[in-house]
């Protein structure tokens, strides 16, 4: 959003105590993020591993299933950012960039609810 294609989060954060759920739900966002990664050592506060190998069912298959989707939509995100770093722009957009005249594409960006990716790809996160 702020002119930084290469962006991301850290999946299941660095410290504290995490629960699978979240952890898997956090992976599944990131498989639509350029940098998708899980740090190893978040486990380091006393919370749980938290590679996707070491979730629980069903937690474990969800996270899978991210990490093959992010595969399978690999190509379309390389090619957003290629283009990105030769012509500029973003990767991973809030709504209204996409619809600036629809004044329900800024409730929703408000919201925190959807993103598109790529310019065709719209991800909507379990709430």
């Amino acid at each position: 959003m702020f002119g930084i294609p290469m962006t991301g989060t850290t999946a299941c954060g660095y410290t504290g105590v995490q629960n699978d759920e979240m952890c898997a739900r956090w992976i599944q966002q990131n498989a639509f993020f350029p940098l998708a990664k899980v740090h190893r050592d978040s486990n380091a506060g006393g919370g749980s591993p938290n590679e996707p190998y070491n979730l629980a069912s069903p937690w474990k298959e969800i996270a899978k299933n991210a990490l093959i989707n992010r595969m399978q939509f690999i190509n379309h995100l390389y090619t957003c950012l290629l283009e990105t770093s030769t012509v500029g722009g973003t990767c991973v957009d809030p709504l209204f960039y996409h619809y600036p005249n629809d004044p329900r594409a800024f409730d929703i960006m408000l919201m925190e609810k959807q993103f598109i990716v790529g310019d065709s790809l719209m991800v909507i996160p379990i709430s």
